[in-house]
């Protein structure tokens, strides 16, 4: 497919005629020939940035299983990560179980931040922290790390990204990614142009639609061993020529180099939406009955309700007691955690009677 912005390239770059099929020119030996190599990946990077730069807000859930040794079979984990350009997010992590809805995760966790603060709440317990956060700080805590945004390398939020950040505008600005292969690769059946940080890490990008990363292969520094590979699957179309997976499989070196045929982890993307207006109550979080509420500068509140709160424990209870260990035997069991939640629920108590 032709790139959306291809008129603005051919004004830009009149040098080089584009092909509906290839990133590159017509005749692509002539041009590897002819054209300086520097010249060649900032083109191949300028077309990367504009199509990044189309991608305004992003709204996904994911499932993973398997992603962890230390948990016992039929564990994953379910994530939600919605963000704008605006510098809005919103992410929600909990695990399951074959036997126990992940909704039920009595250790599930959210952050929810607009342009002036966030909140890191614990939905079952009802506690909620509140912070101060302005559009000029990057994503809180480990939020920068988060899989989907690392695997793909979607950015668009106008917020600063980390130290870690492997973004594609990264891989744009940065000069490390300074090779662009001549040869095409074949990836699941696709063309792929490859761009690399020599050594270290190599981005396949369809060139049948327009810059859409397809596989990312992690290298080890040292040896230049293939330690992890993110493969994308099962494209579909959001918008014109912006195509997202709905598949990712990662393999993952545990000491020999990959063979190719390990088996991997499987990320299901389960929805998937770009750049639709979110709006601002998605952002703003209103505390639920028998809340537990640290606000910003130290200050505890707390909200109404806390019998129904207990009601809710005791039916949640009733729902996930008998089921396994998350940790498989090796941390909380249901039981311990039901007690930790009434002690909170009966603090929240205590609070809130003082506090009057």
């Amino acid at each position: 497919m032709m790139f959306p912005n291809i008129l603005l390239c051919v004004a830009c770059f009149g040098a080089l005629f584009w092909s509906p099929q290839i990133c590159f020119a017509d005749n692509k030996q002539d041009f590897f020939d002819d054209t300086d190599p520097g010249v060649r990946v900032s083109e191949f990077k300028y077309l990367l940035g504009q199509w990044q730069e189309r991608i305004t807000s992003i709204d996904v859930s994911y499932r993973c299983g398997g992603y962890s040794r230390n948990y016992p079979p039929g564990t994953f984990v379910y994530c939600t990560m919605k963000m704008d350009r605006r510098g809005r997010f919103l992410h929600f992590v909990a695990h399951g179980y074959d036997k126990m809805n992940w909704r039920d995760d009595p250790l599930s966790q959210a952050a929810i931040g607009n342009t002036t603060n966030w909140v890191h709440s614990s939905p079952i317990n009802r506690i909620f922290r509140c912070y101060d956060l302005d559009v000029r700080s990057p994503l809180p805590g480990s939020l920068s790390e988060e899989f989907y945004l690392q695997a793909t390398g979607l950015w668009p939020s106008s917020r600063p990204r980390s130290e870690t950040d492997r973004s594609l505008q990264m891989v744009v600005e940065s000069e490390r990614y300074n090779e662009l292969d001549k040869d095409l690769h074949e990836v699941n059946g696709e063309l792929c142009q490859k761009l690399s940080w020599p050594g270290n890490e190599e981005l396949y990008f369809d060139i049948n639609r327009g810059c859409t990363l397809v596989r990312r292969d992690m290298l080890d520094p040292e040896g230049h061993r293939l330690m992890m590979r993110y493969d994308f699957q099962d494209f579909q179309e959001f918008g014109t020529d912006i195509w997202l997976p709905m598949k990712i499989l990662i393999f993952e070196n545990n000491g020999d180099a990959l063979t190719g045929v390990e088996i991997p982890r499987v990320v299901e993307i389960l929805e998937c939406s770009v750049n639709n207006d979110m709006p601002d109550s998605m952002y703003n979080v209103t505390f639920p009955a028998g809340s537990l509420v640290y606000e910003v500068g130290g200050t505890t509140s707390t909200t109404e309700g806390i019998e129904s709160h207990l009601n809710e424990l005791v039916h949640w209870y009733a729902r996930v007691g008998g089921q396994i260990d998350r940790n498989g035997g090796t941390g909380l069991s249901g039981h311990w955690i039901l007690v930790g939640c009434l002690v909170i629920s009966c603090l929240v108590v205590v609070i809130g009677t003082w506090r009057r």
